[in-house]
């Protein structure tokens, strides 16, 4: 008798709290999701059918605390009838479900937002959803190709509910807020450019680190589906999964020529479930001979690494018909390395590196000859060099695969297995644009001469009356001279001259000596020389 009365006191007191709001619950919802409230208001949470409860503890489908600002908890009951009732004391975003059976991974969430009364705080980023960013000014938003309705209540139809100023949805960039209450909700994700594929013997890989989310969002979570006839989760990215890498490798026998969507869904933490960002992504996986194989004849030799060279020379390498074969490291572009890694495959029969490897080298220039030092073995040079129309070049003929390509006034060179230190002799003046040093599997650093890396600035002002200022930059010490020549090439001014230590100098001319009209100044140094005009008008 007594534990009846308790029971009934306990009702009685549940019945007689007045509630501001009303949210109905059913197989499997609740309606509505999302709802916001002032800081003391009650809201009671009525069953409409099924069996159901109001879990504010922890997420049902990670076992991870909801962190809300009060807990809170309502016991399950049947329907038709009231689960209870809670009110809400302390400001801040409530997220909640039913933690019976698998009803919350099947949809069944809910978020309330409470906010102090008449307060002027709300969703202050732009980059949250907003009415800017949706289509004709209703709640409904374009996410990389795919159109979703996120209105107000989760249940109106596509376009029935307005962006107007007085009907904003939660966690809607709110322009008349003047203090942020942390409730933004996101719609950015990962598509297109953001999403790189590698395409493997046994799937395929997924990389999206170039999305960069919004600066005030928090990633709870990636969720990824393949669709190809239907949509399949991927292991630790399906609802349930907690992962935050932003990687992935999908163990799909794919078919090639077939088109394969990848939709990356991302859980924000505002957002009530992963569907609020979805955006999609495609890749049609096509035929490619195995690494190496650059003429697709089951095998790789030094047919292909010469095959391989060429390419790389014309940079053309995606356009051949095996050229995916080339790209021996995996990173997505063609150069020395995947050659030196052919060719130790080759010659070696081993793609494993040589204990000998050279992890340093230095460039030299003299006598019109480049040549190269290691600490160790040097597996290629490549090398791209800026030069007059009278410059020639001879390349070097001990090596497994020397050869140039010139294009107006740019040369485009490579040296595989170099069996010396030379790698080309030279006539004219040069300056290297850019250089990569391998050994059998890495880059090596190289230290570049005086020639490849001397600078003489732009002078300034130019035209001037009557002093010009210009920078000369020395990276290693050297005899320089600096000089400024008349049209009839006589020296009227000389600015540097002799051994100068490593630095940066400051430059001047002050040309009140002589007439106004064109010079020239001139930079020399070893295998380096730089002129430009100068303009002094008096």
């Amino acid at each position: 008798m007594i534990n009846f009365f308790y029971f009934s006191l306990f009702n009685l007191t549940t019945i007689l709290i007045a509630q501001d709001y009303t949210i109905n619950s059913g197989n499997f919802y609740y309606s509505p999701t999302n709802l916001t409230i002032n800081v003391g208001e009650t809201i009671e949470w009525y069953n409409e059918s099924g069996y159901h409860d109001v879990n504010g503890l922890e997420n049902s489908i990670t076992g991870v605390s909801f962190n809300n600002p009060q807990d809170f908890y309502l016991d399950p009951i049947s329907g038709p009838a009231s689960i209870g009732t809670f009110t809400f004391t302390v400001p801040g975003t409530y997220q909640y479900d039913c933690s019976v059976g698998s009803h919350a991974a099947q949809g069944m969430v809910g978020t309330v937002t409470v906010v102090a009364a008449n307060s002027d705080s709300g969703c202050t980023d732009p980059l949250a959803y907003n009415c800017e960013s949706s289509l004709n000014g209703n709640y409904v938003t374009d996410i990389g190709g795919i159109v979703y309705d996120f209105t107000c209540n989760g249940s109106s139809p596509a376009g029935s509910e307005s962006c107007s100023d007085n009907s904003l949805c939660e966690g809607y960039y709110d322009p008349s807020a003047l203090e942020d209450d942390g409730s933004c909700r996101y719609y950015q994700a990962p598509y297109d450019d953001q999403v790189i594929f590698e395409v493997q013997d046994n799937g395929i890989g997924i990389d999206w680190s170039l999305f960069v989310p919004p600066s005030n969002s928090i990633v709870e979570s990636y969720h990824i589906q393949r669709c190809v006839e239907n949509c399949t989760w991927l292991p630790e990215f399906n609802p349930a999964g907690t992962s935050t890498a932003t990687e992935a490798f999908d163990e799909y026998a794919y078919e090639e020529g077939v088109e394969i969507k990848y939709a990356i869904a991302v859980k924000y933490l505002n957002n009530p479930y992963w569907g609020w960002a979805i955006g999609a992504s495609y890749i049609t996986p096509a035929s490619c001979p195995s690494l190496g194989d650059l003429n697709g004849d089951g095998g790789y030799n030094v047919l292909d690494i010469v095959g391989l060279a060429n390419c790389v020379l014309a940079n053309n390498c995606p356009d051949l018909p095996n050229g995916c074969a080339g790209d021996m490291n995996g990173d997505g572009g063609y150069n020395v390395l995947d050659i030196v890694a052919l060719a130790n495959c080759v010659l070696a029969n081993n793609c494993g590196g040589r204990v000998d490897d050279a992890t340093a080298s230095s460039l030299n220039i003299a006598d019109k000859l480049v040549s190269i030092e290691a600490d160790g073995f040097i597996g290629g040079v490549q090398m791209t060099i800026s030069h007059d129309d009278d410059f020639s070049i001879d390349m070097t003929d001990r090596a497994l695969f020397a050869d140039y390509l010139t294009t107006d006034n740019q040369t485009r060179l490579l040296v595989i297995n170099p069996e010396t230190e030379d790698l080309f002799t030279y006539d004219g003046q040069f300056e290297i644009v850019d250089i990569m040093v391998a050994n059998t599997q890495y880059e090596v650093s190289v230290e570049l001469p005086l020639a490849a890396s001397f600078s003489l600035s732009e002078a300034y002002p130019n035209p001037f009356n009557p002093t010009t200022t210009m920078t000369l930059t020395m990276p290693i010490s050297g005899d320089v001279n600096v000089e400024v020549y008349n049209v009839l090439g006589q020296v009227v001014a000389t600015l540097a001259s002799g051994y100068m230590d490593a630095s940066t100098y400051t430059l001047s001319w002050d040309a009140s000596e002589v007439s106004s009209g064109l010079y020239f100044v001139k930079a020399t140094a070893e295998g380096f020389t730089k002129t430009q005009k100068l303009m002094l008008l008096k």
